[in-house]
């Protein structure tokens, strides 16, 4: 199952990163249920065509035995750091981590940098 735990969407730069309680009820009541983080971060770094980057990180551990506000605290600290994260290597372009899953067709400017090289042949 696919949660989003803020409930809604919201700009994803904006911290902290504010969830709602529906995660942690869950949890409280089926604690055999496995955490798995799953963060997208979308940029613009070198062309007009935007990139997304997804992680999926490790699984989080929780004490179901906690009240559901400090679970949903953990939880989203647990994101916020993935998301940093991640934001951090995509800003230092360490993006060898991450696989190209699709790529876009060529933006104007590469168009016209290709235009311009037949045009000189």
């Amino acid at each position: 199952m696919l949660i989003f735990p803020q409930g809604k969407e919201e700009h994803l730069e904006k911290r902290p990163l504010t969830f709602s309680e529906g995660p942690a009820f869950l949890l409280k009541k089926h604690s055999d249920v496995e955490v798995i983080p799953i963060t997208y971060y979308y940029t613009f770094r070198h062309d007009q065509r935007p990139e997304l980057f997804i992680w999926i990180g490790q699984a989080v551990f929780y004490d179901s035995a906690k009240a559901r506000e400090e679970i949903t605290n953990m939880l989203g600290g647990a994101v916020t750091a993935q998301l940093d994260y991640q934001k951090q290597k995509i800003i230092q372009e360490n993006d060898e981590e991450f696989t190209v899953l699709l790529k876009g067709k060529k933006t104007l400017s590469e168009w016209l940098t290709w235009w311009k090289a037949k045009v000189k042949e």
